[in-house]
């Protein structure tokens, strides 16, 4: 069995595992690893129930860093008591590094998550926004077009309704009852006899 060939489109890096989304024909498979181990999802097009894009923010990140920072900020201002070359010290050494990575961490990370109704596929981009922009039109319009050349099949094998109108109160009252006169014969009367002459 051969495999369908694939395409890269993202990764998603959290603590402790990272998934790798990747694009086939009909569908998107999902392979996530948690240390030497590696599981296979696939959220198939016409199962997608939803498509976001949103940004996010690395809440651990910021507060390594802002905690990281303001450490540095109170040793540095904590030294400018002292001579200068303390404090420049501190400066350079406990405060200054830290503005970098609290700024890169103000950046946000862009989300584009496919919903399918067992499972879902997430992408992460940190920089690459117009890359992200890009995953999530070829997405949107790739499961619009599965989706209706899905519901195009659906229709053509469903044979159309028919319409049966509903009765009115006149259909639904009942005749009055008739019921035949009694034959003579079969009350055993041979029926009335002729006039005496």
């Amino acid at each position: 069995m051969t495999a369908s060939p694939r395409r890269h489109l993202g990764n998603l890096i959290s603590f402790g595992d990272r998934s790798s989304v990747f694009l086939c024909a009909d569908r998107l498979e999902i392979d996530q690893f948690e240390g030497y181990d590696v599981e296979t999802k696939r959220v198939f097009f016409n199962d997608v129930l939803l498509i976001t894009r949103h940004n996010h923010y690395s809440r651990m990140g910021l507060w390594l860093t802002g905690i990281s920072t303001a450490i540095g900020m109170l040793i540095w201002l904590f030294s400018l008591t002292s001579t200068s070359s303390v404090s420049w010290a501190a400066f350079f050494i406990g405060f200054l590094p830290n503005l970098p990575f609290l700024a890169l961490f103000l950046i946000p990370y862009v989300r584009v998550t496919v919903f399918g109704k067992r499972t879902k596929a997430a992408m992460s981009w940190h920089f690459r926004h117009a890359r992200a922009a890009a995953v999530y039109a070829e997405l949107v319009a790739l499961v619009e077009q599965a989706q209706a050349r899905e519901r195009a099949e659906l229709a053509g094998r469903v044979a159309p309704a028919v319409v049966v109108p509903l009765p009115t109160p006149a259909d639904l009252t009942p005749p009055a009852a008739t019921v035949p006169a009694p034959a003579f014969e079969e009350l055993g009367d041979p029926g009335p006899s002729a006039p005496p002459a």
